[in-house]
């Protein structure tokens, strides 16, 4: 009874299914009219939608023909077409939907699908694919130029022409660019008509990238479905293997623009001038598309799922999507037609660096107007929410040939709909557009630029019109545009963080100029100009130097005379201003350059003439005054540099040899002052801690050194010089010594000063060291200045608080440190017992003096400071009295000291060749002696004859004159009053 009842069930069942198919016999349905879960089977002519339209669970055409001329003909499992391929013609705008659950195309039978084109002329071309199977490319557009059928070669993202299309099948799911028929009307656009005969593709299609070379990922494929795909649907379910942006071919010929629409994340734009309409999300029958791989992958995927019914007629012809996003389009157009299209999103989901919502542009139009993120240029941009009104977005451009261009809106959505600003930027000339009130028009050359233009929504320039400020002064927030004179001394000084000349003078007369980022100047060279004691100081944080446009600054140079030289370095860079340009009435002999292997000057004329030599940045050049200065009257020349104003970090070259070869000339290569103690300590791995400043004048009668001297613990004059302490003026050279294994010295904005005193070297004093300052002089005028001072962060040996002497002068007082020549000596933190040894040399015997120059710290505040001459066993106090002491010519290195108490106990003054000084100079015998009275004086030649005598003197100074020179050498015999007799031997 059981096995009775099973076998009624499934009779039933089997009775069931024999009665869900119904026949079409050219005029009616045997079964009623078919449905999703009723088979279907055409015996006679069928016309859709006039018969009604068609959705069967599996449709078999066996006699007749089933013409779709518009609307869906929907098949859940497969289509099998036993009446030929002409039984089954699906027209263009109609479609074949087959079921989401199909992996596997079981359809049968050849059908005919035909799909029209855009309206194109002769020249023209379509991305075709085939939604069927087999069907050969000259077969599909016979008329075509043989040489006009391309695949996409993505190694080269270039097209390359099919060699034998004659014998050629579409492959699934590839993409092919083909012409027009030549048949076609070469001035009437008409639509193609293609036909594609085989059988129809169904199911999941897997398709096979290429991955190119240097990233070219760009890969042509095509819809293989005789019915339309979402694009949202594919890219979704390819999101592993490509990027969220497709592209669409729809460029005529003769139409300037880009080839391509783009879509991504239903953004559409178009590089075409609207000469196509944008995709909106559907890719119809028979559409070829571009999409590009990422991360290396090779594979993508089509499925029934991604079809969709739309029945559409052309490609692209469709209603743009409307999405609640905030979007901004903006268009760049020429003169001549060519057209750009871009756009930027703020979207949920999106970043503000490359992720799905930024689509990269294809580089293929006359001009291109993109977003630039990642060194890469984006036709489409999405940017994060929530929108942040400070948010730039740098755009951009290229034109293949100069001209004039215009960018302007296309359109605006969401927030830049409402009252929102958008702004676009030109970092040439500074300006700022509202684009919403109006476009704007420029002038460019050819090529790209990546730094021109910026996307901004918030306004923050002011344009000076020769009169006034149109949003108020600048700041170093604030930007500024100068197109009319202005002057610091009347107009103020000016701040500002980004500053434009772009006509009109501005004269900076004094003080300051600061301007944190660049400054750009579109007006030539003398529209800036920077007077003497003007700086221009840029931003500490800046690295490179972005300045645009030269400038012109002035400095004047000490007061010197015709034959005195000075150390200049040029703040600004320009391949045409040469030394001899610079200084044009100096002797072309008379520019050098430093020789660090000899130690000396090298002329250029002898390498390089001063006429060719440009100013290299961040080196120095010893320059003598104009042929034409006054030999006697001191007067100032002033320089006049004009060029690239040098800004950001600079890196010089400096060369090191041996211990007493490493000095290099250098200098401020900025058009502001310098703080010194800045640099030395950027530079503390490189080079020695002290500066060498050139500051000597022509004069026989100056025998003292040439340099004054700048350490961390103060600085040392010369005989014509201020003291340098701190401040390296515009212009200025010096010299740096470099230590063993240095190659490089850097000079950056954080150490630029607003400094403006006028001389070099005027600047504010070094405080807070116990310092003190010692002056050896002669009456005929020589000079040497030396410092010694006590500091918790100095040593007794040698540190960064110690100058050597720079050993360019025969005679000087310097400071024993390891037995060798300090002018400056900084010491440990100061004891009352301290005892320092000087050096003492000359070339010409005579009367010196030491004294003191100045003193600060506690040596102001009551502490005494005594020379000892251990020659005399005299001690004085400097901060009463000079001390002047007689001297042959040599060498002394035991001579003087100096200590900070009174010696206990001193013994009797000693009469001895010690305490006695004999010298010649020409006919004139000197005498001195440096304690007891001499009494009385004999003088003998050679052969020990006596050639004169003075008696009963009781002075401590005496002179012979009109001594013959024929005596080559003399002996004096010198008295006390105590009978004590010294002889000592004079050579002439």
């Amino acid at each position: 009874m059981k096995n009775c009842f099973v076998i009624l069930i499934l009779l039933n069942f089997l009775m069931a299914v024999a009665q869900i198919t119904t026949t079409w016999n050219g005029s009616s349905w045997s079964d009623g009219a078919p449905t999703a879960s009723v088979d279907a089977i055409i015996a006679g002519n069928y016309t859709a939608p006039l018969n009604g339209v068609i959705a069967a669970r599996k449709l078999t055409i066996n006699s007749g023909v089933l013409s779709v001329n518009s609307g869906n003909l929907t098949v859940q499992n497969e289509l099998i077409n036993n009446a030929g391929a002409n039984a089954v013609v699906i027209e263009s705008n109609a479609n074949l939907i087959q079921g989401t659950e199909t992996l596997l195309n079981a359809n049968i039978g050849n059908i005919t699908i035909k799909r029209n084109s855009a309206l194109l002329k002769q020249l023209d071309y379509t991305l075709w694919s085939s939604p069927v199977a087999d069907q050969n490319l000259l077969k599909f557009s016979p008329a075509t130029v043989l040489n006009r059928f391309y695949k996409y070669n993505t190694t080269t993202n270039l097209f390359n022409s099919l060699p034998n299309v004659a014998t050629t099948n579409f492959a699934t799911a590839n993409g092919y660019l083909i012409r027009m028929p030549d048949t076609a009307n070469s001035t009437i656009p008409t639509a193609y008509s293609g036909q594609f005969t085989g059988i129809p593709h169904n199911g999941t299609i897997s398709y096979t990238m290429t991955v190119g070379d240097f990233g070219s990922n760009f890969n042509l494929v095509g819809n293989p479905y005789p019915s339309p795909i979402s694009m949202s649907q594919f890219v979704l379910d390819n999101s592993t293997n490509i990027t969220g942006t497709l592209y669409f071919w729809r460029k005529t010929n003769g139409v300037n623009g880009g080839a391509y629409c783009t879509w991504n994340n239903g953004i559409f734009v178009t590089n075409n001038n609207l000469q196509s309409q944008n995709p909106n999300g559907i890719i119809q029958t028979g559409q070829g598309f571009i999409v590009e791989s990422k991360n290396a992958a090779t594979s993508l995927t089509f499925t029934n799922a991604q079809r969709i019914a739309n029945t559409t007629g052309q490609f692209f012809k469709t209603n743009r999507i409307v999405v609640d996003d905030n979007r901004i389009f903006l268009n760049a157009t020429s003169a001549v037609g060519d057209f750009s299209q871009m756009a930027v999103t703020y979207i949920a989901g999106a970043t503000n660096e490359v992720d799905e919502f930024d689509a990269k542009y294809f580089n293929d139009s006359a001009i291109a107007l993109n977003s630039f993120l990642d060194n890469a240029d984006y036709v489409i941009q999405g940017r994060a929410l929530p929108f942040d009104p400070t948010d730039e977005v740098p755009l951009s451009f290229f034109a293949a040939a100069a001209g004039t261009y215009t960018i302007a809106v296309d359109r605006v959505e969401g927030l830049f709909a409402g009252n929102q600003d958008v702004l676009l930027k030109d970092n040439v000339t500074g300006i700022e557009t509202d684009l919403k009130a109006g476009n704007y028009t420029f002038a460019a050359p050819s090529g790209k630029t990546t730094s021109r233009f910026v996307l901004k929504y918030i306004k923050n320039t002011t344009i000076w019109n020769g009169t006034s400020w149109s949003n108020g002064i600048p700041t170093a927030a604030k930007e500024a545009l100068v197109e009319g004179d202005y002057s610091t001394s009347s107009n103020g000084a000016l701040t500002a963080k980004k500053l434009y000349v772009n006509s009109g003078v501005l004269t900076v007369n004094s003080g300051n100029l600061i301007v944190q980022k660049e400054l750009i100047n579109n007006a030539g060279a003398a529209a800036v100009v920077l007077e003497n004691n003007a700086n221009l100081v840029q931003g500490a944080s800046t690295i490179a130097n972005t300045n645009v446009g030269f400038i012109t600054v002035k400095r004047n140079g000490s007061l010197l005379r015709r034959l005195d030289y000075t150390i200049w370095s040029s703040p600004t860079t320009n391949p045409n201003q040469f030394l001899k340009t610079f200084s044009p009435l100096t002797l072309d002999e008379r520019f050098y350059n430093y020789n660090v292997s000899t130690n000396l000057y090298n002329a250029l004329i002898a390498s390089n003439l001063p006429s060719a030599t440009t100013f290299e940045k961040g080196a120095g050049y010893l320059i003598r005054m104009p042929n034409t200065s006054d030999p006697i009257t001191p007067t100032s020349y002033q320089g006049v540099f004009t060029g690239l104003p040098n800004n950001g970090t600079i890196t010089k070259t400096v060369t090191y040899l041996d211990a007493t070869h490493g000095y290099n000339m250098v200098g401020n290569p900025y058009p502001s002052t310098l703080d010194a103690s800045a640099f030395i300590t950027e530079n503390a791995a490189n080079i020695e801690s002290s500066l060498y400043f050139w500051r000597k004048i022509n004069n026989p009668l100056d025998l003292s050194t040439a340099y004054a001297v700048f350490n961390p613990l103060g600085s040392t004059a010369t005989a014509s010089s201020e003291i340098p302490n701190g401040t390296i003026q515009v212009g200025q050279g010096f010299f740096v010594k470099a230590k063993s294994g240095a190659t490089a010295i850097s000079f950056t904005n954080a150490m630029r000063l607003g400094n403006t005193t006028g001389p070099f070297f005027k600047t504010k004093k070094v405080a807070e060291k116990s310092r003190l300052w010692l002056n050896l002089t002669n009456a005929e005028g020589f000079f040497s200045q030396s410092l010694i001072g006590y500091t918790s962060e100095a040593t007794q040996g040698v540190d960064d608080f110690d100058a050597k002497y720079f050993n360019d002068s025969p005679i000087a007082l310097t400071f024993n440190i390891n037995n060798e020549e300090y002018t400056i000596q900084g010491r440990a933190s100061f004891d009352v017992s301290d005892v320092v040894d000087l050096n003492f040399k000359t070339d010409v015997a005579g009367n010196f003096t030491i004294a003191l120059d100045h003193f600060d710290g506690l040596f102001a505040s009551g502490q005494n400071v005594y020379l000892v001459d251990r020659n005399t066993g005299t001690e004085t106090d400097l901060k009463l009295s000079s001390y002047t002491f007689a001297t042959t010519v040599g060498t002394d290195n035991d001579r003087f000291s100096l200590q900070f108490q009174k010696t206990l106990k001193v013994g009797a003054q000693a009469f001895d060749e010690n305490s006695l000084v004999v010298y010649r100079k020409k006919e004139i015998l000197y005498i001195q002696s440096n304690t007891v009275a001499i009494n009385s004086v004999k003088v003998f030649d050679i052969l020990g004859r006596q050639i004169a005598e003075q008696k009963n003197l009781n002075t401590n100074t005496i002179t012979f004159k009109d001594l013959k020179s024929k005596h080559s050498a003399l002996f004096v015999t010198i008295s006390s009053k105590d009978n004590k007799r010294v002889t000592k031997k004079v050579i002439n």
